[in-house]
Formats: C-alpha cells, sequence, structure tokens
C-alpha cells in the first residue's frame, strides 16, 4: 500500500482516469494485491464500489488521509 501511497502523493490531475493510468502503471503486474489493501483502507471494507470512482469521489486530501492513517496503523511502531 505504500507504493500506491507514493504514487498517487504528487498527483494532481484527480480524476478517476488519471488515478487509474497512475496506479495500473506504477503497479504493474503488483496491482490486484496492493489495489484491495488500497480499497480496505479507503472504506473499511473488502468488497466496496469501484475504486478508482471512490478515490476521486472521497478527493485527494481524505483519500490521501485515509490512506497515511492504515499505514500508521499498520507499521509497528504505531506512527
Amino acid at each position: 500500500m505504500r507504493v500506491a501511497a507514493d504514487l498517487l502523493a504528487d498527483l494532481e490531475d484527480w480524476t478517476r482516469e488519471s488515478i487509474r493510468l497512475r496506479l495500473r502503471d506504477g503497479l504493474g503486474a503488483n496491482a490486484r494485491p496492493a489495489l484491495a489493501v488500497l480499497r480496505v483502507a479507503l472504506t473499511g471494507h473488502p468488497v466496496a464500489p469501484p475504486l478508482y470512482e471512490t478515490l476521486a469521489l472521497l478527493g485527494r486530501p481524505s483519500s490521501l488521509r485515509r490512506i497515511r492513517h492504515a499505514l500508521s496503523a499498520a507499521s509497528p511502531s504505531g506512527r
């Protein structure tokens, strides 16, 4: 999930298509498992509305905040 967060951190054109392209190109073969973890981080559920639309609707600040929160909760130090 950290790779996905890094890929999205500097994305300025926060649209469904630009998010999809950035994640698809950046994650490559690792996309499916990484996107599943990202979906849970964003929504709290393993099954949710389409991921790219969810990211676009939440907006950049809220999406990145949720991802950072999930990463800090998952880190051994709790940070």
